[in-house]
């Protein structure tokens, strides 16, 4: 929390209409949020061992990058 901002600054939670279940908060993501269409291109490196590695790039050729790590079965087509 930043030292700006105090407990009685924040508005308490209101789930959305239809949402006040907290199992259906956990599942509507997933199962009904759309998800944004974005341009990406894959490069494989294959290591010495015959294994292989996928990195997805999107947006700019240049600037910063920022790595996100998948767990040992996700992909960016995971959810």
């Amino acid at each position: 929390m930043s030292p700006n901002v105090t407990p009685t600054d924040q508005k308490p939670f209101k789930p959305g209409f239809g949402l006040k279940n907290r199992h259906i908060q956990t599942l509507w993501a997933p199962l009904f949020r759309r998800r944004p269409n974005i341009d990406r291109w894959r490069e494989r490196i294959t290591l010495s061992d015959g294994d292989f590695v996928d990195l997805d790039w999107a947006g700019p050729t240049r600037g910063p990058i920022v790595m996100i790590l998948h767990g040992l079965t996700g992909s960016s087509e995971s959810k």
